[in-house]
């Protein structure tokens, strides 16, 4: 109960990265795709009885979409991403 509310600000960092292939596939058509793991956090100290284990991850996300111009000055695009929140323990628990 003392590490909930009230414990001033607190901060931790991580790291990540994405690894993506975005290809003109014709003059036309674009396609990308971009792939993000789960970005592993330290714990929040002064407020770890806020979270499961007092951490907060990001979550694996997966992303992709494609463009297609149809004029020389019009482009219709369409992208859908996936990030698996039901994952992370802090959010799903």
């Amino acid at each position: 109960p003392n590490n909930v509310t009230n414990n001033g600000y607190n901060w931790t960092t991580g790291y990540g990265a994405t690894i993506g292939y975005l290809g003109k596939w014709t003059d036309r058509l674009s396609v990308g795709i971009a792939f993000t793991p789960e970005v592993y956090m330290p714990k929040y100290v002064k407020y770890d009885g806020f979270l499961a284990q007092g951490r907060l991850n990001n979550p694996w996300r997966f992303a992709a979409g494609f463009a297609y111009r149809f004029l020389p000055n019009a482009t219709v695009a369409l992208d859908v991403e996936h990030e698996a929140y039901n994952g992370i323990r802090s959010l799903h628990n």
